[in-house]
Order: structure tokens, then C-alpha cells, then sequence
């Protein structure tokens, strides 16, 4: 008798372990797929902080189900498989992942919206949107869909991937003030060089559908900074060049004779043909 009441104490104890652990996962699961539905509703900051934590928990939560399981077995009972526990796992790792990709995105809004062109490292910028849209992509095949959150930051990326090299040829096309405002007059817009010109301002001025026009004043303006460095880099080496001049033992001032200028003669027809090039 007392073998079977300390059973039983043991049972009703287990049962509550089960039901505890069950209704754990249930909440969890609950608060893991309770992603805000558009992007304004999202700090992502605090999400982030959040769903880490939350992760914590559910982990915490598997040396309790594999304890349960063995006590299980151990007394020949079947009170829960814990098969939930894989999906809130997944669940909470693709919170995490969510909200990361918004923190990502928002990155990319602001600068968009706050960085002139000319400071934006555009290499990093490129690398970072065509990487989160590749990432959304899968996590919205992953999901089938479900999540609206995904379908908003795909719906942005995708404004930006088709402009994405005429971004770069503009950020890195060694443009002057002269080159943009000959850019706005061939799209035949109304705008003016700004030195805090921004990727959105260009955005919604349509510029970037402008291709083969960008393509051309940026070819133009890296050519013109090719020649002006070629022409800058002649005239400091000649700025430097000082006349060779003989020595006397007893010198006066009408003894000033040039020495031998064989190499300076060479140096000058190389620099009339540099300048021939240029021209």
C-alpha cells in the first residue's frame, strides 16, 4: 500500500510537471507568434531585447521535458510528448529573426532618408539590401506568407533593388555640383544640387529610372577627375623642378651658367606628351 500511495503522489506530481510545462509551451507559442503587423509598430530595439529573453525561456524548458519524458517511461505512463515544443522553438527563433530584419531595414530607411548620397558607404549599403531581401524572401516562403511584417519590408527592398547600381555610379562617380545639375536638366526635373541630397529626394524625383543618362554623366565626371588628377599630378612635379646651375670656385653675380639639362629636356617632352593625352 505504501508503494502505491508514494506512486500515486509521484503520479499527481508528474501530471502537474506535464500540465505546467504544456501550458508554458502554449504561452510561449502565443507571445513568439504575436508579431506586430506593420513596421511603425515595431521598436525594434525592445522587440529584439524581448524575443531574446523569450528564447531563453523556451530553452529553459528542455531539461524539463527530457526529465519528464524519462520519468515517464520509468513508471510506464503516457501523459504528454511535448511535441509543441519544436514549433515554439521555431517560433521564437523566427520572432528573433523578424524583428532583427526590421531593425535592419529601419537602418536602411533612415539613411535613405537622412544620409546625403555622397556619405553613404554604398558598397555596405548595396551588400545590406540585396542580403535582407534575399533573407525575406526565404522567411516568407518559410512562413507561406503569414506574417504581414515581411510582406511590407519585401514590398520596400523591392523599390529599391532596380536602382541599386545607379545608386552606386552616383555615390561613387566622382560627381561636382556642375554634373548633378546636368543630371536634373537632362531627366528634366527642377531640382538643384543640394549637398544634403539624399537617396530618398532622388527616389521620388524619379531620377533613378534615368539609366543610361546616369550612366552617361557619371562616365563624364569620372573621366574629368581622371584628367584633373593627371594634370594636378604634372604640375606639382614641376612646381618642384629646379634649374641646374654650374659652380665655380670664385663665384660672382654674373656667373650664372646652366649645367647639364639633358634629363630636365627629356622630363619636359614627357610632360608636353602627358599634356598632348590629356587634351
Amino acid at each position: 500500500q505504501t508503494k502505491k500511495d508514494l506512486l500515486d503522489v509521484f503520479l499527481k506530481a508528474l501530471k502537474e510537471e506535464v500540465k505546467d510545462i504544456d501550458q508554458a509551451i502554449d504561452r510561449y507559442q502565443e507571445k513568439a507568434t504575436s508579431i506586430p503587423a506593420g513596421i511603425c509598430d515595431v521598436d525594434p530595439e525592445f522587440r529584439i531585447n524581448e524575443a531574446q529573453q523569450l528564447l531563453l525561456e523556451v530553452k529553459s524548458l528542455e531539461p524539463k521535458i527530457q526529465t519528464a519524458i524519462h520519468q515517464q517511461q520509468i513508471i510506464g505512463v503516457e501523459l504528454g510528448d511535448f511535441r509543441g515544443y519544436q514549433q515554439v522553438l521555431n517560433s521564437a527563433n523566427l520572432a528573433l529573426k523578424v524583428y532583427s530584419d526590421v531593425k535592419r531595414y529601419l537602418d536602411i530607411e533612415n539613411q535613405n532618408m537622412t544620409l546625403p548620397i555622397a556619405d553613404i558607404k554604398i558598397d555596405e549599403y548595396v551588400e545590406t539590401v540585396e542580403n535582407l531581401h534575399h533573407e525575406i524572401l526565404e522567411l516568407q516562403s518559410i512562413t507561406k506568407g503569414t506574417i504581414p511584417i515581411l510582406g511590407e519590408m519585401y514590398q520596400k527592398l523591392e523599390v529599391l533593388l532596380p536602382h541599386l547600381r545607379e545608386m552606386a555610379l552616383l555615390s561613387s562617380g566622382k560627381m561636382q555640383v556642375r554634373h548633378w545639375n546636368q543630371l536634373f536638366e537632362m531627366c528634366e526635373t527642377n531640382m538643384q544640387y543640394d549637398p544634403n541630397l539624399t537617396i530618398q529626394k532622388l527616389l521620388n524625383s524619379g531620377v533613378f529610372l534615368q539609366k543610361e543618362r546616369i550612366k552617361e554623366i557619371t562616365e563624364i565626371s569620372v573621366g574629368e577627375s581622371d584628367l584633373q588628377r593627371q594634370f594636378q599630378s604634372i604640375y606639382s612635379y614641376w612646381m618642384k623642378v629646379q634649374l641646374p646651375l654650374q659652380t665655380f670656385t670664385v663665384r660672382s653675380e654674373e656667373q650664372v651658367l646652366l649645367g647639364d639639362v639633358q634629363d630636365l629636356i627629356a622630363d619636359s617632352q614627357s610632360a608636353v606628351i602627358q599634356l598632348n593625352q590629356i587634351l
